[in-house]
Formats: C-alpha cells, structure tokens, sequence
C-alpha cells in the first residue's frame, strides 16, 4: 500500500498567493500584484504558474526583458509547455526579434498549440521574409480555426496580392469586410487591391467609405492611416499613427510587421515610433 503525501504547506501558499496576485493584475493592483509574485516565489521558487503571471504582468508594464527573463526560467522549469512557448514567441515578436519569434511559434504549433493568433503572427512574419506559400497557409490554418475574425483575411489578401492573385486577393478582402462592414482599414486594403486591378471608381468608393468614420477610437485611426498611404499622403498617415499609438501603445505590436505600411519603413519617424511605443 502506497501513501500519498500532501503538497508542502509552502508550496500551497504560493500557489493562493499566484493567484491573489493575477486577480490583482486583472485589477490593475500592479504593485500589490508583483508584492504577491515575490513571497510566492520565496515561498517556492520552482513555481511556474507565478514566473507565467509575473512574466505577463511585467509584458503589462512594457518591461519586456524582465518579462523574458521569467518565461526564460518558466520554460527551464517546464520545458513542454506549448502555452509558454507561445506568450515568449508573441513577446519577441513584440519586440521584434523575428528569428527567435518564429522559432518559438514553431515549437509551439508542432507541439499542438491551436491559437489563432499565433499563426497570425508566423503569417505576418513568413509575409515579411517573402514566403508567401507559408505565410498563406498559416492565416488559412487561422481562419479554419476561427473564420469569424477579419484580421487573418486581411492580411491573406495582401500575400494573395503580393503573388499577383488579385482575385483571390479580392475575395478574401471581402470576406473581411462582410465580418467587419465599419472597419476603415478593411475598406484602406480593398481599396488598394481594387485600384491595382484598375478598378478605379470602386476604389474611390472605398476610400470614401474609410474615411466618412470620424471617430477618434485608435483603431479608426489606424485604419485612416492605412487610407491615407493608398492615397499617397504618408505623411498625413505618420500623424494619424502616431495619435493612434499616442492613444494605445499596443498597436505596435500590429504595426511593426503590418505590410499596409511598408512604404514607410524606410522614415526614420516611423522608426522611431516603433521604438518609442515599444519601449516603457
């Protein structure tokens, strides 16, 4: 007969301190929040539930090296966690730090991982190294996860563009503006499809359409800054990115790989908006 032994007692209180400490980050109890993570990690210090939320938490507070530092350690403890795997490769590809990124995200998807998300980011890196193939089949393995979203055909539409399939690139742009019929910037990417094919008229439409929203929501002006680069004014666009980010720092994330921008990556104002917004 075998006897069961009972969790340490320490290993317990860790555990109810872990998790205080993310109710507390869901409250945006920061301070208390990290106070909670460290006598957890006094208590246990193998613990990787708390290097997960703290590591998420200091991604919160744009302290991305310490953020990786505990996903770093997480990993060691638990080298098989996919999940894990999958928030360090959405960091890095924050950070952008692409090989790193895209070596994490691969790990996780062999290992089973099933997040919509994280093949939109390989897509956009694939898309980004010109490898249009798997860059289209990460966003198709995206949208046959969850084909309710708009961003993944969106941007299936600019590889289907980029591959001269205009229009398949058409019909996937459509699809994501019938899932998000008021989205500027679905309006901004049809629009550039549409004149490529010499569609001029329904073009113009479109950039009407984009533009008639003249709310101020950060993701209304992004999808004006898309807009604007059709129209040839980047720098009209630049000033609406940056108010878009001024607004909500988190759209740097979509910005540093999104290819409706490309033709500004060369402005050193653009660049210094990524550095700017990613950095605390």
């Amino acid at each position: 007969m075998s006897i069961q032994r009972s969790e340490p007692s320490s290993n317990l209180m860790a555990r109810l301190l872990t998790i205080i400490g993310i109710a507390c980050t869901d409250a945006k109890r920061h301070d208390w929040a990290l106070s909670l993570f460290s006598a957890a990690l006094q208590l246990n210090k193998t613990q990787v539930l708390t290097y997960i939320a703290r590591g998420n938490l200091f991604q919160d507070l744009w302290q991305y090296d310490d953020a990786l530092a505990d996903f770093d350690f997480a990993l060691q403890l638990d080298p098989s966690r996919k999940d894990i795997l999958a928030m360090r490769g959405e960091l890095l590809y924050a950070m952008g730090i692409i090989d790193m990124s895209m070596r994490d995200f691969s790990f996780a998807i062999e290992q089973g991982c099933k997040e919509p998300n994280i093949f939109n980011m390989r897509g956009a890196l694939y898309l980004n190294q010109g490898m249009f193939e798997s860059s289209l089949a990460d966003y198709k393995r995206s949208i046959e996860i969850n084909p309710q979203k708009a961003w993944p055909y969106s941007q299936q539409s600019e590889v289907y563009r980029r591959m001269g399939q205009l229009t398949n690139a058409l019909s996937a742009i459509n699809q994501a503006v019938n899932l998000e019929p008021n989205d500027s910037y679905m309006f901004a990417i049809r629009s550039r499809i549409l004149k490529q094919m010499g569609k001029h008229d329904d073009a113009a439409g479109d950039i009407s359409k984009a533009l008639e929203n003249h709310d101020t929501d950060p993701w209304d002006l992004y999808g004006h800054a898309a807009t604007y680069i059709v129209c040839g004014d980047t720098h009209k666009a630049l000033s609406l990115l940056t108010e878009a980010i001024h607004q909500d720092r988190t759209l740097h994330v979509d910005l540093r790989f999104d290819p409706a921008f490309d033709i500004l990556r060369q402005e050193i104002e653009f660049q210094q908006l990524l550095i700017t917004s990613s950095t605390k």
